[in-house]
């Protein structure tokens, strides 16, 4: 593993400080992925009706006559607990991905996926935004598709 204090950026040119800063950060990213997806293992929410408590909680937090409140109404609480299940793996797919930069197609597209089901079901901020950012970022540089062989090569993770 090649670590921060290893890699000189003087001798970099900007095309390689581009493609190191992406590879940096699509790791932070898929370790967030990651551990949020191992978070939801361990507090239950794959075999428990903790999920669709999380949602009714939420739906009561949220006015009646917003988008969220109907997603969380006619979908998201009777769906909860196949919700979990996709929510949880597709966290733990996307983290993996990220890390092992492999499949960065299918990563950013479900990355996007599930940060706008997060906003729907009324859990919006502006660090969801953030979120949003970079995987739509990468996939409006293709960065997929340009940058992932070199990435792959400069790491050992």
């Amino acid at each position: 593993m090649v670590f921060l204090k290893q890699i000189d950026f003087r001798l970099m040119g900007k095309h390689e400080i581009f493609i190191e800063l992406v590879h940096l950060m699509s790791k932070l990213y898929g370790w967030y992925f990651l551990l949020a997806g191992i978070f939801k293992v361990f507090i239950g929410i794959l075999f428990t009706d903790k999920l669709k408590e999380m949602f009714i909680e939420r739906l009561l937090e949220i006015p009646p006559n917003s988008i969220g409140y109907m997603y969380l109404s006619a979908f998201a609480i009777p769906c909860s607990f196949p919700i979990a299940w996709i929510l949880t793996i597709g966290e733990i797919n996307v983290g993996l991905c990220f890390i092992k930069s492999t499949n960065f197609l299918y990563a950013n597209l479900a990355a996007i996926f599930i940060i706008i089901n997060i906003g729907l079901g009324g859990y919006s901020s502006l660090t969801l935004l953030l979120f949003l950012f970079l995987p739509i970022l990468l996939l409006m540089l293709g960065v997929s598709e340009k940058y992932q062989p070199m990435m792959r090569t400069k790491f050992f993770f």
